[in-house]
């Protein structure tokens, strides 16, 4: 039609234009025609085409039709699904909010792991013991630390993953928490193995108190142990417990031979009527639950005191009987013991009055002799006195001879009243000593050279030699002369002539050091042990070269620990002895002016000298 149509104006406007050129042509028209009945046929025949196309259109309008009311249902059924899909989302919208509000606020820590142990989700309670972030989602379970003890996180994750079985186990933290680990398999709806859950439950509450009931059963466990009371467990009138005690007290072996007898056959006291007594103690608020007496007689014919109480029991879920029994025979052993201390106490107080008898006879007797000695000793250096003239004659040295002889040995004997006098002393706690703030240096100087000379003269050396020119600690000036004299009187008795004497001083800060060395016979090892013991004496015989009572080092040592020091010898027999005392370095609290050492010359020190040295030299 479209192609027709165009023609067809052509022609009329060739007509309008140039007409009456055509008009000889008589066909012209004809061919119109024919053409105009062409078109009319081919116009006809599209419009049977377009009446079939409408039809063919109202078809598929009406199909279309259908289609879309079927397309409406569906639509309405997605609408319907849709809708109950939304209410579905919510109802999981909301169980996924309350599980995890559940999570966060459960105390028990928990970590959902994947197949390949990685981090897919935790909660906030785990980060108390291992170190998670919300970046560590993700991230493998073995790349995080935690705070346990014993990393059993990964062992017990992979053992699950790999056994599909649950893994528990107790667990503690280094701060002192415990946690009970519950690993478990991820399954799906499907029961299919996805991952591992890990739990951390905390027990620490209950660990707490489990140990608490393991130490108070312990404890309760020891005292019944170790109680002085026999307890036994008596059912059915058998033995089913005793401690050690009780099977001691009854001379058994164990408790497996005491469950083999009966409880009559030890005692003979109705348990019942002990019950009976115990509850109606209690019923009555009494303290204490009022035992029986009973005699025991064991198998050896041994027989025995006792007191016994019983209360009822429940053991292993039967009624039993606890059975308290307390060996009394001992009360006998006491009354025999009482008598027995008695004695011995007057045995005591006797020999005690009797020491004190003797001290005081020595006291007395050191004092008789002393008093004459003294008097003896004034008349010989008044007699020295009218004997020490210009013109001397021989009686007169005689005299003087045989005076000097006299004068040494009442050194010795008030030498020997002295020591006695002050062992007394010492026993009975009377000695005491006149401390004052001293420079320690210059006292045993100046005592060690007031023997110089005479030390000289035996063709011995003497030395003295000091690290430190001044000490003050807190001593009596007098007591520390008969120290070193004693001392230096023992050297100069066992060192022979071409040897030497050596007093050392060595300050070793809280302590001063006093040696007194010789290059003397010395000490044999087995002798060492009794040196400083009252009477004893290395050399005991009686043709033994030095004079002594064997008292003096005694009264050394007591002197020294009276100063809150120390005395110690060493010594090899055959090369000599040292003796090492040591001072504490303290001063006094009272504001005292230091003490000036005796002067050497004095007539006191050198009396003095004279009563230490008696036993060594001779004042012919």
């Amino acid at each position: 039609m479209k192609n027709i149509m165009p023609n067809i104006s052509m022609h009329y406007k060739n007509d309008s234009v140039d007409k009456n050129k055509y008009i000889g042509q008589h066909d012209l028209e004809k061919k119109l025609n024919e053409r105009i009945i062409q078109l009319e046929e081919e116009l006809q025949y599209t419009k049977e085409c377009l009446q079939t196309s409408n039809e063919e259109h109202l078809v598929y309008n009406e199909e279309l039709q259908s289609i879309n009311e079927e397309y409406q249902a569906v639509n309405d059924e997605l609408l319907k699904i849709n809708t109950q899909y939304q209410y579905k989302n919510q109802e999981l919208a909301d169980l996924y909010d309350d599980m995890t509000n559940y999570l966060d606020s459960a105390d028990i820590g928990t970590i959902f792991l994947d197949e390949n142990l990685c981090i897919r989700k935790f909660t906030p309670s785990i980060t108390k013991e291992i170190n998670l972030k919300e970046q560590d989602i993700g991230r493998p379970m073995n790349h995080i630390s935690n705070n346990l003890i014993n990393d059993d996180l990964n062992m017990g994750a992979s053992e699950v993953l790999n056994s599909h079985m649950s893994y528990e186990k107790e667990i503690q933290s280094k701060n002192g928490r415990w946690y009970l680990l519950k690993c478990e398999p991820y399954c799906t709806v499907e029961n299919l193995i996805k991952g591992v859950v890990l739990s951390l439950v905390d027990i620490t509450r209950s660990k707490h108190a489990e140990i608490e009931m393991v130490r108070s059963k312990e404890r309760y466990e020891q005292l019944v142990e170790n109680s002085p009371y026999s307890i036994y467990i008596i059912q059915n009138g058998k033995f089913y417990f005793s401690n050690s005690a009780g099977i001691k007290l009854l001379k058994a072996k164990d408790l497996n031979e005491l469950m083999f007898i009966q409880y009559a056959y030890y005692f003979n006291i109705d348990e019942e009527e002990l019950i009976d007594n115990g509850v109606n103690s209690i019923q009555m608020h009494e303290k204490t639950i009022i035992p029986k007496e009973d005699r025991i007689i064991l198998p050896d014919g041994t027989v025995l005191l006792v007191e016994i109480s019983a209360m009822p029991l429940l053991f292993d879920g039967s009624a039993a009987k606890l059975l308290l029994v307390r060996d009394t025979s001992f009360r006998i052993k006491e009354r025999l013991l009482e008598e027995e201390n008695k004695k011995n106490k007057r045995l005591l107080d006797e020999t005690i009055l009797s020491e004190t008898l003797k001290t005081e006879f020595f006291s007395n007797l050191s004092h008789e002799l002393r008093t004459p000695l003294n008097v003896i000793l004034s008349a010989l250096q008044l007699l020295d006195t009218y004997a020490s003239g210009s013109d001397v004659n021989d009686k007169e040295i005689k005299f003087k001879k045989y005076s000097n002889i006299m004068k040494q040995n009442c050194y010795r004997q008030l030498r020997l009243v002295n020591n006695m006098i002050d062992i007394t002393k010492l026993d009975a706690g009377f000695f005491e000593l006149t401390l004052q703030n001293c420079n320690i240096i210059n006292i045993v100087e100046s005592v060690t050279m007031s023997v110089a000379e005479y030390i000289k003269s035996k063709s011995i050396e003497l030395i003295f030699d000091t690290d430190i020119e001044e000490c003050i600690i807190p001593c009596d000036p007098e007591k520390i002369e008969r120290v070193i004299l004693n001392l230096l009187a023992n050297s100069i008795k066992f060192t022979k002539p071409g040897g030497n004497i050596t007093v050392n001083m060595y300050d070793k800060g809280e302590n001063i050091i006093i040696s007194i060395k010789d290059t003397g016979i010395g000490i044999p090892n087995d002798k060492l042990d009794i040196i400083f013991d009252r009477f004893r004496q290395v050399d005991r015989s009686l043709t033994r070269n030095q004079e002594g009572s064997g008292i003096g080092l005694s009264i050394v040592k007591s002197l020294v620990e009276l100063h809150g020091g120390k005395i110690s010898v060493l010594s090899e027999y055959g090369k000599g002895t040292e003796f090492i005392i040591v001072f504490p370095v303290i001063v006094l609290p009272e504001e005292n002016d230091i003490c000036e050492v005796f002067e050497a010359e004095s007539q006191e020190r050198i009396e003095r000298i004279h009563i230490e040295f008696s036993d060594i030299y001779s004042l012919n």
